[in-house]
């Protein structure tokens, strides 16, 4: 063994056996030095990203039910907080959820064919509607004229997702009963089977 291990080897038994001493020192510096022990953090934190980030990470997969209850008990104990703040947020910021609806209806229009496929018990399938779009070629496929991509809903010429053989008669919400069409096409075609 040579002189670095056995210095090694020294260190580790004194910091074990003096643990507690050395807990005390460190907080007395870190109270007594609040600025250098952040510069230290901050120059740290700033060379080790990498380290940092996958430290956490496995943490969070090692640690994923602890962490939802430490979230869960304190939102119990900050009930009225929460409240609180939401509602405040809510009254600062009124058109937050409209816009956020506004900028993806399509969004909620897949989960709301989604619920209704399910509640018809018909076959449904996890559908990426930028997957319709590619396929389908940005052709309206009721009128097979192009699709303007720069439109936005509620135009009567943006894009819509349209069910071949409707929610209602029993169609299935997959990509094989699912065709790119004009907002207007689509409002025309309404529960018809074409």
């Amino acid at each position: 063994m040579d002189n670095k291990e056995k210095e090694r080897e020294i260190s580790k038994r004194y910091r074990e056996t003096h643990r507690e001493e050395l807990k005390k020192r460190s907080k007395a510096y870190r109270k007594a030095n609040p600025e250098k022990v952040k510069a230290y953090n901050k120059l740290y934190c700033a060379n080790n990203k990498e380290k940092i980030k996958e430290f956490r990470k496995a943490y969070r997969d090692a640690n994923r039910e602890r962490i939802r209850g430490y979230g869960n008990a304190y939102s119990r104990r900050h009930i009225e907080e929460r409240n609180t703040y939401g509602t405040l947020w809510r009254e600062a910021n009124p058109e937050y959820g409209k816009n956020y609806y506004r900028s993806n209806i399509e969004k909620y229009n897949m989960a709301s064919n989604k619920r209704r496929a399910l509640k018809n018990g018909t076959q449904v399938e996890h559908i990426d509607v930028k997957k319709v779009y590619l396929r389908d070629g940005w052709v309206c496929q009721i009128c097979y004229k192009e699709i303007d991509k720069e439109l936005k809903h509620p135009d009567p010429m943006s894009v819509s997702i349209d069910h071949i053989i409707p929610l209602s008669k029993e169609g299935a919400h997959t990509y094989d009963n699912i065709q790119m069409a004009h907002l207007r096409c689509n409002f025309a075609k309404g529960n018809k089977v074409l």
